[in-house]
């Protein structure tokens, strides 16, 4: 096996080594050296494989026409690098057929690895297995309706603008992978129809660059994102955030250690999380009141949080904090220990800006939940109503249920047997400043 121990080769192979030659005829006694020669070598269904020895190849790749199948495998994804020179276009670009990148390193480029359908083209898959992304300005984007991206235990670490992004209605699908120390967003998709899944994965340590960064997941503009056992933990920002028109679905999902809110919906999204852990969420130095577990916001349309059986605990504001009218819903859920910031809300559920009486599928529903280690008081009102049902509230220094600035509001329906009522007597709690969420 010599040279390309390891490699599947199974079919026509093009042979490819730094110590080859350009004239070579890519046998395996005689490889070319370098993968574009490759390439021009596989063309037009001359080879299904290009096998590549140890070495760094400088040059980028672009796949401008139909490729039936195409599959370009290095020996191993350490020892195998891809390095673009043009710091304004993909290390690697495909705008049509079905390619397969295996256990190399993409390095530079803008983005590293790049899937798109040329207007009128056919449609364009590119499958990722055991790469690595690393010093791009973008990772991994795919862009265009029929595009498709598949990452399969890869790592994409070290990006500048974005680690992986679907737009223009793309799809991505990853599995085993990991973003790592992405600057601005870990995780994009933005667009009608644009998708991604992400399963078994982690996003870790995103990075603040300007106001609004450092989110480890944003989803907007009519994308949606299904991850199952993702996990999003230690990033300067948020960890997953619904901006408008997107909507987010996490299945046993792991939100752990973020800054400012650990999950976000902003105005018109929508996010659901079925089972898994909101934790650990930090202040920032510009939002001293926050590091809230799970925050929701609406203002000009509504937005929808679902939260079914999840543990939210330990973060340094509100574990749930929600401003203005919206579809506010946890079922079966563990609220305990927020800190108590001295900055902020001292309370564990805190309810502001006018979200309304739980009536037409708009407020704030509290069914069957438990509300421990209260810092203060239980739930916190201003201008807005809560609905409890069957929801036990252990009793802090405060009261279980506050309410202030109850006029031209409608009555909260309380089915909570020791809830304390205030009637809107009283000192109010200090509920400034707000918590706002930013998207880059």
């Amino acid at each position: 096996m010599g040279a390309w121990a390891g490699i599947d080769r199974t079919g026509a192979v093009v042979h490819v080594a730094a110590w080859g030659a350009a004239d070579g005829d890519g046998s395996e006694a005689d490889p070319v050296d370098t993968i574009a020669l490759g390439v021009e070598l596989a063309a037009d269904g001359a080879a299904d494989v290009i096998a590549v020895d140890l070495g760094t190849y400088v040059g980028s790749l672009s796949f401008s026409r139909a490729i039936a199948a195409l599959r370009i495998e290095g020996r191993c994804s350490e020892g195998v690098i891809i390095e673009g020179t043009d710091l304004g276009s993909p290390t690697i670009g495909v705008l049509g057929g079905d390619v397969a990148l295996r256990r190399v390193t993409l390095r530079g480029g803008f983005p590293a690895s790049f899937a798109g359908q040329l207007e009128g083209g056919l449609p364009t898959e590119l499958a990722l297995e055991e790469v690595v992304v690393e010093d791009a300005d973008a990772g991994i984007v795919a862009s265009g309706s029929n595009t498709r991206i598949d990452v399969l235990r890869s790592e994409v670490r070290s990006t500048r603008v974005v680690g992986l992004e679907a737009d223009g209605g793309a799809r991505i699908v990853a599995q085993q992978t990991v973003v790592d120390d992405a600057l601005r967003v870990g995780v994009r998709a933005r667009g009608a129809g644009s998708a991604i899944e992400i399963l078994d994965s982690e996003i870790r340590g995103t990075q603040v660059e300007e106001l609004g960064s450092g989110i480890g997941v944003v989803i907007e503009d009519g994308a949606d994102l299904l991850g199952v056992r993702l996990v999003v933990a230690d990033g300067a920002g948020p960890g997953i955030v619904a901006g408008v028109g997107g909507t987010i679905v996490c299945e046993d999902c792991s939100i752990l250690g973020n800054a400012l809110a650990g999950v976000a919906v902003l105005d018109g999204g929508a996010v659901r999380l079925e089972r898994g852990t909101v934790t650990g969420t930090v202040a920032t130095l510009d939002q001293p009141a926050a590091g809230v577990g799970i925050f929701g916001y609406s203002e000009a349309g509504l937005a929808e949080l679902q939260i079914d059986d999840v543990d939210i605990a330990g973060h340094a504001g509100p574990a749930v904090y929600v401003r203005g009218p919206g579809l506010y819903v946890f079922r079966d859920s563990r609220l305990d220990d927020s800190g108590i910031s001295g900055d902020g809300v001292e309370a564990i559920v805190a309810a502001l800006d006018g979200v309304p009486r739980w009536e037409g599928a708009i407020g704030l529903l509290l069914q069957r939940c438990a509300i421990t280690h209260v810092p203060l008081d239980g739930v916190l009102l201003h201008a807005s109503s809560v609905m409890l049902d069957d929801t036990t509230i252990e009793s802090g220094p405060g009261f279980d249920l506050w309410r202030q600035s109850c006029a031209g509001t409608q009555e909260p329906i309380d089915t909570t047997d020791t809830a304390i009522d205030n009637g809107c007597a009283g000192d109010p709690r200090e509920v400034t400043p707000r918590v706002e969420v930013i998207l880059p």
